[in-house]
């Protein structure tokens, strides 16, 4: 399916803010955007230890970014206005499940009000600049359903980590109907699945864990192996965001104001224990030899987690490139890079070449 618009026409010369820029997808962002041609700059709170990608492909030394609260809302406003960026991306926010848990509060307050921050900053700037607000699938009240959800089933998440995604997802559509009909703000909203790909190394992700425990010479263990998730590969999470970003600056009806979940193809929702034991026979174990179960799973988890993702392919004309195998290949050939102390910009830039390369552009 042909693009109906082309990126590297949209981006090329651009000003692109990416708040949580040094984090995993954040990073990755970045590199596309500059292999798009675009002029990028970031916002984060501080050094992000739970991604390898920001600091091994020297992203700090090709873009601008600050360091502070996205909260501060003085500073971010007379940041944004000094950029003047055409493009907005945020990612900023606190992504992990359990450590909200152990700080909801913390997490209300970057997730949902940092979200406002960020709207009502991007709102001084009016229709020049088009902000895409990234959320999360755990948005959504999760009925155990074995069908996708779609972007107009009920927002309510049951952990700290998902409520405040779904608060978020609330914050977003207030500012487009009160702002964004009046042609003050152009915004939209994306949900994506769980997304792999090489450099992620925060704690309690699926590919970190299996890397750590192995190179320790010991199992990993699976707290819930029987859990169904939308994996989607890092980059094709990132061009769904780019094209929403295109369109909504295209004025596209059908985008604004709207949200967009980006998911795989029924194919690619595998267990939580057959991604795992694909893992390992790309990291060239057998996978009966390091894998165990937890047999009691402390925290509350859902068992089913699917996404429907055909707004997307109807309306951007997105769909997913990377199936799970080649999807774990790379990550597995990405931290074996890394951990050869390869020239990991170099080899991270080919794998956004490729990647753009499975595109038909116009």
């Amino acid at each position: 399916m042909i693009l109906q618009y082309n990126p590297y026409h949209a981006f090329r010369d651009k000003h692109v803010l990416v708040t949580g820029e040094n984090g995993f997808k954040g990073s990755w962002l970045c590199l596309l955007l500059m292999q798009l041609g675009a002029k990028v700059y970031g916002l984060s709170l501080e050094e992000n230890t739970g991604n390898l990608v920001y600091a091994s492909c020297q992203v700090g030394d090709e873009i601008e970014y600050r360091r502070f609260d996205i909260n501060d809302y003085s500073k971010l406003e007379d940041y944004i206005q000094a950029i003047q960026p055409s493009y907005i991306f945020h990612l900023a926010g606190q992504a992990l499940t359990l450590q909200a848990i152990q700080r909801p509060l913390e997490t209300f307050r970057t997730n949902a009000l940092g979200t406002a921050s960020i709207l009502e900053a991007s709102r001084v700037l009016g229709d020049s600049c088009s902000t895409v607000i990234i959320t999360s699938d755990k948005c959504y009240r999760n009925n155990e359903w074995p069908w996708g959800y779609r972007e107009v089933d009920v927002l309510a998440g049951k952990d700290p980590y998902s409520a405040s995604k779904s608060a978020a997802e609330v914050v977003f559509q207030s500012y487009h109907t009160t702002y964004g009909v009046s042609g003050e703000l152009q915004t939209a909203s994306c949900r994506a699945g769980n997304v792999i790909g090489g450099g992620d190394w925060n704690r309690d992700r699926l590919i970190p864990d299996c890397i750590r425990s192995w190179n320790n010479n010991e199992r990993v263990v699976l707290r819930n192996p029987q859990a169904v998730r939308p994996w989607n590969d890092v980059l094709d999470v990132l061009m769904g965001y780019i094209l929403v970003a295109i369109h909504l600056h295209h004025k596209d009806p059908k985008v604004l104001g709207e949200s967009f979940n980006f998911g795989p193809h029924q194919s690619g929702e595998w267990a939580v224990y057959d991604m795992v034991q694909s893992f390992a026979n790309h990291w060239g174990l057998t996978p009966k030899d390091v894998i165990s179960t937890m047999e009691e799973n402390p925290h509350f988890e859902h068992q089913i987690l699917r996404l429907s993702s055909e707004k997307s392919r109807h309306v951007l004309h997105w769909d997913s490139k990377v199936n799970p195998e080649d999807m774990l290949q790379k990550a597995a050939a990405w931290h074996k890079a890394y951990d050869h102390k390869k020239d990991m910009l170099s080899f991270s830039n080919e794998e956004v070449k490729a990647y753009l390369a499975l595109w038909d552009l116009p």
